[in-house]
């Protein structure tokens, strides 16, 4: 690719961010003006209802006690000698002999 094509896709790649971008804003500005306040608006106010089957309720709920404390006044001596753990792992691939009189590559 030469250097003008690689101009022309990183010029056409900002112009399309840019493009992108432009409308979220613009989109975020309309939404913003829509939902704005008006202060013509009059606030009308209803009388609370009478009903008892109507009216909010509040309901009190007893909050979870909270956990025990737990304090450490000794921790556990050091490991003198940690345990050692040997692991077999079986070899794979083909077995080699490079011994004498082998006829392996590069002997010719």
């Amino acid at each position: 690719m030469s250097t003008i094509h690689k101009a022309g896709v990183t010029i056409a790649g900002l112009a399309a961010t840019l493009t992108i971008a432009g409308a979220f804003v613009a989109q975020g500005y309309v939404a913003a003006r829509q939902n704005a306040p008006r202060s013509t608006a009059t606030v009308q106010t209803t009388a609370a209802p009478t009903d008892p089957a109507q009216q909010t309720e509040t309901i009190y709920v007893n909050p979870v006690p909270s956990a025990s404390v737990v304090h450490v006044v000794q921790t556990a001596p050091p490991l003198a000698n940690p345990p050692v753990i040997h692991q077999v792992v079986a070899g794979g691939g083909e077995p080699r002999d490079d011994g004498p009189g082998s006829a392996g590559q590069g002997d010719n």
